[in-house]
């Protein structure tokens, strides 16, 4: 089991209590991962992604690629910011135009969300209220999560 230092992490893992789950975040969320990701990031490949997650978020689907430069495109697939497929625009991490048994309902609008833990996190990304509705993987009971966000949190 990872033996996770605080100091190794962009965020705090303090509220973290379960050691299954601070595992696996200690492995998705490291600083090495999150620079590898974000270190040389041009701000037009920056701005390019923060459009790609507001057109989800406020249309529940990513934009219309015809004006979107592929070598950008490319460029944020390869650093696991975004998903193509055969070109298309299917995900953006948090967000998922694919079939996922995590919806999230932000602004009146449903959205999928790639996984539970990006479903928990939606909310927080938008600063919006948001109604998290999905599935115990196991036996398939409903869960629903209303995360509620005071303005400017």
């Amino acid at each position: 089991m990872n033996d996770l230092n605080p100091r190794d992490s962009w965020f705090d893992l303090s509220v973290v209590s379960d050691p299954m789950v601070r595992d696996a975040l200690g492995h998705l969320l490291t600083d090495w991962r999150m620079r590898k990701r974000w270190s040389d990031l041009t701000p037009a490949h920056r701005d390019l992604h923060r459009a790609i997650l507001r057109a989800y978020l406020e249309t529940g689907k990513p934009p219309s690629q015809a004006d979107l430069p592929a070598p950008a495109l490319a460029d944020l697939s390869t650093r696991d910011l975004i998903v193509l497929d055969q070109g298309r625009i299917v995900g953006a991490y948090p967000l998922t135009s694919r079939p996922s048994r995590h919806r999230v309902n932000i602004a009146g609008r449903e959205i999928a969300a790639m996984c539970a833990i990006d479903a928990l996190g939606m909310g927080a990304m938008a600063r919006r209220d948001a109604q998290v509705r999905s599935s115990c993987a196991h036996c398939d009971a409903p869960v629903e999560i209303d995360d509620r966000h005071r303005a400017g949190d």
